[in-house]
């Protein structure tokens, strides 16, 4: 952004490196809310994809459910739905 004086500002996001993994899956935190559960065997297929209330300070995946917590409150996600088969998963709030 510049102003009108003719000076230049610039802003520094940093986001953590958040992450977790069970069996081929991966969790990853692609934005400071959005966490995508990646399918590593499948060329890292992106098989869900979520919008989460807070930014994370932990990531825990399960092979149907994802969990997302920050402080003292943690919010679980069925990401995975039975007779899965490589499809994008719609994902549920518990």
């Amino acid at each position: 952004m510049t102003t009108a004086n003719g000076y230049f500002l610039g802003f520094l996001t940093s986001i953590p490196s958040l992450y977790s993994a069970k069996d081929n899956y991966a969790t990853l935190l692609s934005s400071l809310t959005e966490v995508s559960v990646v399918d590593c065997v499948k060329n890292n297929m992106i098989v869900a994809k979520m919008n989460l209330e807070v930014e994370p300070s932990f990531l825990t995946l399960g092979g149907y459910h994802l969990a997302a917590g920050a402080n003292s409150s943690i919010w679980l996600y069925k990401w995975r739905q039975e007779g899965y088969e490589g499809k994008l998963q719609s994902v549920q709030l518990i």
